[in-house]
């Protein structure tokens, strides 16, 4: 896709089964417009939320909420205006 082709971008469980996570949630960041959200959820067990705010703030992008729900650690992001 091109860059910034997407309002917002949702990603449910899927950073645990990827390679690379830093690199799927760059991705991510790319493919979603300036000022659009990321949302990230993943599992506890393959990365604290910690791990996860660490991946996300990694890729540019501005945390506006976190926490954990049930077996989950999730983030809401967005893509910030300027190039950062």
């Amino acid at each position: 896709f091109a860059d910034g082709s997407f309002d917002c971008v949702v990603s449910v469980t899927l950073l645990q089964n990827m390679p690379d996570p830093r690199r799927t949630v760059a991705e991510m960041k790319r493919v979603v417009r300036p000022g659009g959200l990321v949302i990230v959820t993943t599992l506890r067990k393959k990365h604290s939320l910690r791990e996860l705010l660490g991946i996300v703030r990694s890729a540019g992008l501005l945390v506006r909420e976190s926490g954990e729900i049930g077996e989950d650690v999730y983030c809401v992001c967005e893509r910030p205006h300027h190039n950062g």
